[in-house]
Formats: C-alpha cells, structure tokens, sequence
C-alpha cells in the first residue's frame, strides 16, 4: 500500500492502529538537508521539489511550531512524498495524523499562491484537495487526523 501527499508545505507524518504503532519511515522527515534543504529524504520516494529543513526565517519553513522535533519535510510546487506501508492488516482502520502549515508568503515576490494538500492511500483519497493556509508566526502547525480501512 503506498501513502502518497501532493502539496506545497511543510508537514510531519505518522500513521497508527489501535495500538498506537507508528507505520510510516521516518515521519520526522530527519535529518535535515539544510537551508534551503532540497534532496532526499531518508525512507521516502520523492517527486518534484521537495526535501527537508529546520526553521529558518527565510526559507520554507518560515512560521508556525511543530508538536516534536526540529525538522520538515517541504513540497514545493507539484511535488509530492510516498512511501509504501508494510504490517497493515485488510479491514483494519488505521488513522493518519500529521500536522501541516504553508509558507508565509507575506511579502515574498517568489510563489503567492495558497497550496493544496491530497493524502492517497493504496490509490484512494484520504484527504483532499484542499487548501493550506499558513499559521503564521510561532503558532502551532494544524493538526490533521483522518481514518481509512486498509484494503
């Protein structure tokens, strides 16, 4: 079953069962590739503009705070992540919680467009399209949480 998201934002992802096991690689997105931070990112299939970076006032992830950790993985333009989930049992509802957020755009002259965010999982929508707002300054990133039944 492949997890895929197709956005531009910042994220942190996990997926879990009843039991609270985490199911996704490296939902943490670590470790950072930098300023800006674009490249791979360990236990990921990537496409498009995407990678991994720490807070940083200039860069994509300019606003908002993460529950845990100090690392994003970033989507610019149609990019998008996936990762193939191993362990899930058919019929079993798992729930997928990951928190989100946009790039400030205020005053950036490089991308004024609100993004969107689409979660699949084994080719069905989970979530979306729907759009990203920013959280602005040091607010916490929004907290998704959705169910699906593995098939």
């Amino acid at each position: 079953m492949r997890a895929g998201l197709a956005t531009a934002l910042v994220l942190c992802l996990g997926i879990a069962a009843t039991a609270k096991a985490d199911l996704v690689t490296n939902g943490t997105f670590s470790p950072s590739n930098g300023v800006p931070g674009y490249g791979a990112v360990p236990g990921w299939t990537e496409s498009g503009l995407t990678g991994s970076t720490n807070s940083n006032p200039t860069g994509f992830w300019n606003n908002g705070t993460i529950p845990t950790g100090s690392t994003v993985g970033f989507i610019q333009g149609a990019g998008s992540f996936s990762q193939t989930l191993s362990g899930l049992t058919v019929g079993q509802t798992y729930t997928l919680s990951f928190v989100d957020n946009s790039r400030d755009l205020t005053g950036d002259n490089c991308c004024n467009a609100v993004p969107t965010l689409t979660v699949t999982v084994g080719g069905s929508t989970v979530l979306g399209p729907t759009a990203v707002s920013s959280v602005g300054d040091s607010d916490p990133f929004h907290v998704i949480t959705e169910s699906f039944v593995a098939g």
